[in-house]
């Protein structure tokens, strides 16, 4: 997230969870369009290492997901496309 906006999600700190929302939906959408269910988890952070105001979001997924047929189907996440929706 740009650092222009850092201000704004701190003073309105609900924000963080849509944050994890938005990120959620990138790979959900990505996944919905292939028949995919993945795993995923995230953790939000509010500092960076420097014990500086720094909100950012870690994002662990599988690399492929369930079929409707619960078979596992291996696909990769390219980060042009991942980056180009978050943004």
């Amino acid at each position: 997230m740009p650092c222009e906006y850092w201000p704004i999600i701190r003073a309105n700190r609900w924000l963080l969870g849509e944050m994890n929302r938005l990120a959620a939906d990138v790979i959900l959408t990505i996944c919905r369009d292939l028949n995919i269910t993945p795993g995923f988890f995230t953790a939000i952070h509010t500092w960076g290492r420097d014990q500086k105001w720094h909100p950012h979001i870690h994002f662990s997924t599988t690399a492929g997901g369930v079929t409707k047929k619960n078979t596992w189907r291996d696909i990769s996440f390219y980060r042009e496309n991942i980056m180009t929706m978050w943004r």
